[in-house]
Formats: C-alpha cells, structure tokens, sequence
C-alpha cells in the first residue's frame, strides 16, 4: 500500500520505462516516468473492469495537485459507480467555482506532464507564468478566470519600458503568455475540468496596434568590415578597477562563444547549448540533434580549425580538469552541477553592441544573429550557390527537387567553405598570438 512518503519520494526507473507503483486497492496506481528535460513526471491511474469484464484504464490526475487521499477517495468512487452499473469518467467537471482547482494548480499540473523540445523552452515556461500570470490569477479558480483578466495582465504598463503595456513593449513575451494561457485551458478543457476556454480566437482585437518591425531585425555587420569585427572582439579588454586585476574569466570565455559562433554561422542558443558529447572532435565536426534545431532536423557543421581549436581550449577549464574526458557545456562560466552553468542570455549580444559597439552598415547596433547574414552575404559574393549556403544556416531547403538534391547533406563542400570564411574572418587577427592568448587565459582559469 502506498504512503505519502513513498509517492513523495518516487523516481523514475533508470532505463527510461515508466514506474508503476500499486496502491494494492481500488485498482489505483502511481505512473511515474522520467521527463526529457530532467525530474520526474507523476500522475495517478486506475484499473477498472466492466461488466463484460473488459479492463479501462482512466487517469485520475497529476501528482502533488492530486494527493494521494484525494486519489483514493476518487478511484473509490469510481469503483462504486462500475458496481452500480453507472458510466465512470476519468474526471467531473469543476461546475461548482469553490471545488474548482485554482490556476496556480492548474499551471503546476501542465507542467508536470508537459516535455520540452528544448531547455530554452523550459525555461521560459518556468519563469513567464510565474512572474506575469501567477502574480495576477495564481489564486483564482479556473472557473472564475474571464479573458478580460487576461487582457489586464497584457495591459500591464511596464516600468521598465517607460510605462507602455506588456502587449506593445515586450511583443514576444505577451505572444507566449497568450500560448501559455491557451494550452493550460486547453488541457483543462481537454480533461472535462472546464466546459470551455475563456479565451477566444479574437482576443487580440482587445489590444492596440503593434509598432511596425524594420524590415530586417537582425543587423548585420557589413561582409568588408567582419575581419575588423573580429578583431575587435578577440582584442577586447573589459576595464579593470586595479592595474594588476587579471581579465574576468566570464569575459574571456564570452569571446571565445561569440568567435565560435561566428566562425560556424551557428544560432547563439545553439552555441550556448553545446556540448561536449556532440563533438566529434577526430572528424573536426559538431552534431546538432533535431530536437535543439529550429527546423527539428539533425545538422552536422563542418569545424574549421580556428573552432575546433577554441572547443579543445575550453576542455582546460579548471572544472573540468579532474573529470577525465571532457564533458558538459562547451562554453560555461562555472561548473553548476558538475556539466556547467548556460551562459546568461544576452551575454554574446552585451559583448558584441555594448563592449565592442559593433554596427551595421546604417550605424545601428549589430546583432548576434546578424552575423549568419555576413556569412551569407560572403559566400554569395566570393561563388557559392544558395543550397549551400542554405544548409550551411540549417535551413530547410523547400520544393522536390532541391529536397532531392539535398539528401547529401553536401558536408565536404560545406567544410571547404566554412574553413575559407574562417580564414577570411580572422585575417586581421595574429591568429598565433590572440587567440592563444585566450586559450591561456581559460587554462588559467582567468
């Protein structure tokens, strides 16, 4: 028979299969299986026979919203109702507002079933509903919320944006509360806790115009200037309070991200979540699963030898020394858990506009992102067809015939190209000096 210790400390079985514990009554049972993100997902099940003896299985909800009084007092409902010939649902409709679980348990409840593709994902369902929604419908029952508190909490002035609402001034956020919103109500709905979503398909004509974006939001610095560019990243020194103050090493291992980065037109978050096991550093390259992909399809990128040289600098971080073989993130500014610590988001982005003040060609403040349009801009001028450079981005090359074409993956014309834009991009750098220089540092431990 279960405890409330023994569902409290339940883990997932090793071998990635779900754990079932039995309750040894009623039929009832703790399914416990291993998130892909990390942590455990547990939720409660009951086995019932009809009267033909046929087996059901139902869910009786997520693990801790449902305790485990509160799920035997269900099942034991529920076998009540099979043995007076009555139709069992998984769960009865919250029609009644005080018996109704509130947001704050509905939102924990998604979460505990939900798996993330990504950990950027996760986090930001970890953090976005905490600090906008649960603030403001935390503590209000699912059959209390009206879309017009939706409305209010995007309509929040923002002191941070000089008082304009949450819709207008952070147009990326209010788009993913709006997703978040939607799926919890939508799972609510799903699982006959509610009748309906109160959100409708309109609820944006609630909300007032968005500022028009530029026609390309990511600057990018012009193809003639990147070997300065460069330079000026490698080179930089961020200003020290004593004379004999070594250079941080967070800012050391920044610009050697930021030059990776560049060097293999790769996406920051790609770089900020590489690691160690991806690397295949006989064959100079670097597997990107399709689930850390924003087209979900698995890219190899060829390493030119200025990359591969700054992954095997990093192995020399003093965290990782006593390991043995390398492993964890590839550019971390602390050990964490032992596998490092991500990068903080915008850490490349600061480095590039506010430490170097890199521009595009209008003067306005160069971005991370920027750099894949240098590298495709390079390519094109000095002859390569757009397939390659299209799959050298990652992106998905559309229509039959290029789908066919493409099946090559064209990996050895890929790595003469990203070798030749290596060479291009750090010829106003003293390779042997500079960049050893920064290898140095990270040894160091600076």
């Amino acid at each position: 028979m279960l405890t409330d210790t023994k569902v409290r400390n339940a883990n997932p079985r090793d071998d990635g299969k779900a754990l079932l514990l039995t309750d040894g009554r009623h039929g009832l049972a703790l399914r416990v299986r291993k998130r892909k993100s990390g942590g455990s997902a547990k939720s409660w099940i009951q086995q019932l026979r009809d009267s033909e003896g046929k087996r059901t299985y139902m869910g009786l909800g997520s693990y801790p919203v449902v305790s485990l009084r509160e799920a035997r007092e269900t099942a034991i409902a529920n076998l009540a109702r099979v043995h007076r010939g009555e139709e069992v649902r998984t769960r009865q409709k919250s029609t009644a507002s005080g018996n109704a679980p509130t947001f704050a348990d509905a939102y924990e409840a998604y979460m505990a079933q939900r798996e993330f593709g990504s950990s950027t994902t996760e986090r930001q369902w970890n953090r976005e509903p905490r600090n906008y929604l649960l603030p403001a419908i935390g503590k209000m029952r699912i059959t209390e919320i009206a879309q017009k508190d939706i409305v209010a909490i995007l309509k929040q002035p923002q002191d941070d944006r000089d008082g304009q609402i949450l819709w207008t001034s952070k147009p990326a956020v209010a788009d993913r509360l709006l997703v978040y919103v939607r799926k919890i109500f939508g799972s609510l709905v799903a699982s006959e806790q509610l009748e309906g979503s109160p959100v409708s398909a309109d609820i944006r004509n609630a909300f007032p115009d968005r500022p028009k974006r530029p026609d390309d939001p990511y600057n990018a610095v012009p193809v003639g200037a990147m070997p300065e560019a460069m330079a000026a990243i490698i080179n930089f020194e961020k200003a020290t309070t004593r004379p004999t103050q070594r250079p941080s090493k967070p800012m050391t291992m920044r610009k050697l991200a930021a030059v990776f980065t560049i060097l293999t037109a790769a996406r920051t978050i790609e770089t900020r979540e590489a690691h160690w096991a991806q690397l295949d550093v006989e064959q100079a390259r670097w597997r990107l699963h399709g689930e850390n992909m924003k087209e979900r399809e698995a890219h190899n990128v060829p390493l030119p030898a200025q990359a591969l040289a700054i992954a095997a600098a990093t192995a020399a971080v003093p965290w990782r020394k006593y390991r043995g073989e390398p492993k964890g993130l590839l550019f971390s500014e602390s050990a964490g858990d032992g596998n490092g610590k991500l990068l903080p988001e915008n850490a490349l982005l600061n480095l590039i506009q506010k430490d170097c003040g890199l521009v595009d060609e209008d003067g306005e403040p160069a971005t991370m992102h920027g750099f894949r349009s240098s590298f495709s801009m390079w390519a094109a001028e000095n002859g390569y067809d757009s397939e390659l450079r299209e799959v050298a981005l990652s992106h998905r090359v559309r229509g039959a015939v290029k789908g066919a074409y493409m099946r090559s993956d064209l990996y050895e014309p890929r790595r003469k190209m990203m070798q030749e834009w290596a060479d291009f991009c750090l010829s106003s750098v003293d390779e042997p000096s500079a960049l050893r220089a920064l290898y140095d540092k990270i040894a160091a431990g600076a």
